[in-house]
């Protein structure tokens, strides 16, 4: 795919789902893709150079974004998905995606998060899943309680499911999730980057060794790619390529 193909496939997708079929470069330039419907299937590609908004607007019901990496600045509330929810029935589910964005927003219902900048369910039945995602990008708010490395202020009477992430900024003031309700299992910071909310935080060194903790979804990662932290399984190639640079 290419930068052009992707505004198309933004400004025209209908509700169809997508798979990458390489890299794309924004080229510092912005591009929403509002109101999916389907699935956003990265296929382990990277959007990166991202200047603009946040790269998801208002998912709806049941679509999926999964195996994809995002870098570059955002002024939006998320590094991937700027916000879904306000109480209605939208479970969605992000996986194994990774965020490179620098981001910044503003308070409440806007907080910024690193994957995404909130997250409102209806009911239980229908709570968002953040399962086997990382942030490495810096996460900026006007409101530190209410700035989250992952998920950023989540509101409504349903629950929220953050599950086998981390994050390694420590801009952000809570680890995992800030907001009212949710369910974090098995995540992970680094020992005082931030307060610890939702997760556990660990040292650096202890962190980097934890890739059979986080699941199958990870590995273990020698290299500098990362900073020596653990890798999504698809990034494999990146890591390697990194290493034969560094060789």
């Amino acid at each position: 795919g290419t930068g052009p193909e992707l505004a198309w496939y933004a400004a025209n997708h209908n509700g169809a789902s997508a798979k990458l079929t390489a890299d794309v470069s924004l080229g510092g330039y912005g591009v929403q893709i509002k109101n999916l419907e389907g699935t956003f299937d990265g296929d382990g590609h990277y959007i990166t150079d991202l200047n603009g908004p946040s790269l998801f607007y208002y998912p709806k019901a049941n679509s999926v974004i999964r195996n994809l990496g995002v870098s570059g600045e955002t002024t939006g509330a998320g590094g991937i998905v700027h916000h879904w929810g306000y109480g209605g029935n939208v479970k969605i589910t992000i996986e194994n995606c990774v965020s490179r964005v620098d981001v910044t927003g503003g308070g409440h219902m806007l907080a910024p998060g690193g994957i995404i900048g909130g997250a409102d369910a209806g009911s239980d039945a229908y709570a968002p899943r953040i399962i086997n995602c990382y942030n490495a990008g810096t996460v900026i708010g006007k409101d530190t309680d209410k700035t989250a490395g992952v998920v950023g202020v989540y509101d409504g009477v349903g629950n929220v499911y953050i599950k086998n992430c981390y994050k390694i900024s420590n801009a952000s003031n809570y680890v995992i999730s800030s907001g009212y309700r949710g369910t974090n299992s098995n995540n992970y910071t680094l020992l005082g980057a931030a307060p610890n909310a939702g997760g556990s935080a660990v040292q650096a060194d202890v962190l980097k060794t934890y890739a059979d903790t986080l699941g199958d979804a990870y590995m273990d990662n020698p290299t500098s790619y990362n900073d020596g932290y653990p890798i999504l399984t698809w990034e494999e190639p990146r890591a390697l390529a990194v290493a034969k640079e560094e060789f």
